[in-house]
């Protein structure tokens, strides 16, 4: 292990091998810190936010309403549910519920075009679509839930990915 530290530092030049072990470091604080003081409860974007959410403060703003939203109907229900995320772009949704300790209420997909940003999901289960159409069967999911998709779906198709997002979620009251 040294030795590959040592070639690592060999490589890269000792000025860059301590920046990049301090941006690790960094890293992993404001992680832990992040999953200690993620706010449970509403959606006020505070002082913890701006300190741990600061270059997602948009993501944050817009999953909140959405995790409000998905905390009060879990509450109601008690059972673990499955959600498909849309256009995910990465891990979206599930990112929000691994901080805030919800993620294993769910069974999670994350859906998108773009395998390169479905390569790095390490919660919830990666699916790869091709347009609008969605390789789901009839009223699979719980919940569906799309952000930030819409602008990015050609005008003539936007009707057919709507009628994709109500075909696979479930029909309850």
């Amino acid at each position: 292990m040294m030795k590959s530290i040592l070639q690592k530092i060999y490589h890269l030049g000792i000025a860059k091998s301590i920046l990049i072990a301090m941006d690790s470091i960094v890293y992993k604080v404001i992680f832990f810190f992040r999953a200690v003081l993620y706010r449970r409860s509403g959606d006020y974007y505070g002082i913890k936010e701006a300190v741990f959410w600061s270059k997602d403060i948009t993501a944050f703003l817009r999953y909140s309403k959405i995790l409000k939203e998905l905390r009060s109907h879990q509450q109601s229900t008690k059972k673990t549910e499955s959600i498909l995320e849309v256009g995910a772009g990465g891990e979206g949704i599930a990112r929000f519920l691994k901080y805030s300790g919800d993620h294993k209420k769910y069974k999670i997909f994350l859906a998108d075009n773009n395998p390169l940003s479905l390569d790095k999901i390490k919660l919830g289960q990666a699916v790869l679509v091709k347009g609008v159409d969605l390789p789901f069967e009839d009223n699979k999911f719980d919940t569906v839930i799309s952000v930030d998709t819409w602008e990015h779906i050609n005008k003539v198709d936007r009707a057919n990915f709507i009628d994709e997002l109500k075909r696979v979620t479930k029909k309850t009251l």
